[in-house]
């Protein structure tokens, strides 16, 4: 079993790639098959291909992401990490959003994601 620190700096790299906006740097958290599901939409992507293209997606039209995480909550027996954060994004329109948001994340045995949700929360402010 890993220790808290693992899931710590693990959880904190995968935000700081994803803020990178390197859909390939991203893609280097995931395992061979994983889920991204995004709520309240409702969208679920699967496989590798899938995840890659909708993270793609959402950074083409970013110029700037930022997560700022709050608290993480860990199940190591079940290697689960519960993330509360505000995230913010700014488009190449000029339009910047911050939510408070949460994140979900499911971990195989290598500490690699087999399933990462993120809710789009409300508005921070």
């Amino acid at each position: 079993m890993r220790d808290r620190s693992f899931y710590e700096q693990t959880v904190t790299a995968y935000m700081a790639a994803v803020d990178s906006l390197d859909p390939d740097a991203v893609m280097e958290y995931f395992g061979e098959d994983p889920i991204l599901v995004v709520e309240p939409a409702g969208l679920v992507m699967r496989g590798r291909g899938e995840v890659r293209g909708a993270l793609a997606h959402l950074m083409s039209d970013s110029v700037g992401m930022r997560h700022e995480i709050l608290h993480l909550t860990i199940d190591r027996d079940e290697r689960r990490v519960a993330v509360e954060l505000n995230f913010g994004n700014t488009t190449k329109a000029g339009v910047t959003t911050v939510l408070h948001d949460s994140t979900h994340i499911h971990l195989d045995a290598d500490g690699l994601f087999t399933k990462v949700q993120f809710w789009m929360g409300h508005p921070v402010g």
